[in-house]
Formats: structure tokens, C-alpha cells, sequence
């Protein structure tokens, strides 16, 4: 996968941004920042609620070229950042709240690796760092 694939046009974004599900109806995701993987490959685009706080959930979306293969979790996550690409693997970090400290301090962190295969899906390296047993919370 050395030749880098054209990427999403504004409106395939906005129609997958369009096709998430809202937390609440009043909440709309929008686009907040995108990039791509070292080799061009694999497209994110962080989508937020431009409503919302730190800890609000947002969503990460993956694409290949013009081709929205879904987000990188399955719900959305709060406090998601993209860290890095090597080749087409894009690594992203996530925190989480740990015991009752403040929002805006998450002590809780750890990333995944996300990689576009070579069958055009996007398989996560390594296992979610978050546990399991504390849900997300709007």
C-alpha cells in the first residue's frame, strides 16, 4: 500500500459525520481536525461536539480514500487524540477518569494502533486501554 489513495471530498466528511449517532438531539458532531497516515492511506477525522466540554465524547472516524469504513471505537470516547502514523498505522491515544478526580485531569491514559490492511479494513493492534467496567457517561 504505497500509493496513496485520494482522500474524502467535504461531503463524503460530512455524511459520515451526518451518520453518527447524536448523544443528545440537541448535539450535533462536527468536524474538528483530520490528517492522514504516513503513507496517505488511511484518512481520520475527529469529530466533537462543538457544545460540549473536555470530557464530552468524541468520535474518531477512518476512511480509505474516499471510503468511510466506520469510527475506531464503537462508542464514542472522551479525551481522543491522534498521536502519530507510521506507514498506515495510526496510533491514538485515549484517557479516562480515574476514581472521582476532576474532569479536566484524567490520570487514566493509554493508545491503540489502528492499521488499514492490506483487504481494506482497519483492524485495532492492540486492546482497548480503558476499563471495561466504567461507562461512558453525556
Amino acid at each position: 500500500m504505497s500509493t496513496p489513495s485520494e482522500p474524502p471530498t467535504p461531503a463524503d466528511v460530512q455524511a459520515a459525520i451526518d451518520g453518527l449517532p447524536r448523544l443528545r438531539d440537541d448535539l450535533a458532531w462536527s468536524q474538528y481536525a483530520e490528517g492522514a497516515s504516513e503513507a496517505g492511506n488511511l484518512v481520520w477525522v475527529h469529530a466533537i461536539i462543538a457544545e460540549g466540554s473536555a470530557s464530552t465524547p468524541e468520535h474518531l472516524l477512518l476512511f480509505k480514500g474516499r471510503t468511510y469504513l466506520g469510527t475506531a471505537t464503537q462508542e464514542p470516547r472522551p479525551y481522543t487524540r491522534v498521536l502519530g502514523t507510521e506507514g498506515d498505522t495510526i496510533t491514538v491515544e485515549y484517557c479516562w477518569i480515574v476514581g472521582d478526580e476532576p474532569s479536566a485531569a484524567p490520570a487514566g491514559v493509554g493508545t491503540v494502533r489502528y492499521q488499514l490492511t492490506d483487504e481494506g479494513t482497519v483492524t485495532a493492534l492492540d486492546k482497548a486501554p480503558w476499563p471495561t467496567t466504567a461507562p461512558v457517561s453525556y
